[in-house]
């Protein structure tokens, strides 16, 4: 496991980080992206649990990744500066999938 997944599934919460599930409602994120905007930026992690199991996108019920992006730009007025990618994980399953980190 590479140091920056490992840092994803293992940090603790707080007022810079924070991970969700791809089943969350992508509007539901917004209140994170705000919070973030407004404390000198952090890091949203989309794809693994609280509990660090890591489920992706590629599973019955979750978003995409564009759905959570689009959430962004078109729920947020102004549109807060951030940054986002995608990386490649194998989830829970041994399915080769992805993470959407936004920063």
């Amino acid at each position: 496991m590479d140091n920056e997944l490992e840092r994803f599934i293992k940090h603790k919460e707080n007022q810079y980080f924070d991970r969700k599930s791809a089943r969350i409602k992508p509007r539901d994120i917004i209140k994170h992206i705000v919070a973030f905007a407004n404390a000198d930026g952090g890091n949203l992690v989309i794809g693994i649990e609280d509990n660090g199991e890591i489920t992706g996108f590629d599973f019955q019920g979750a978003s995409s990744p564009d759905e959570f992006i689009l959430a962004i730009n078109t729920m947020t007025k102004p549109n807060p500066v951030y940054e986002y990618k995608e990386i490649d994980v194998i989830n829970e399953s041994g399915i080769q999938d992805k993470l959407l980190i936004i920063e």
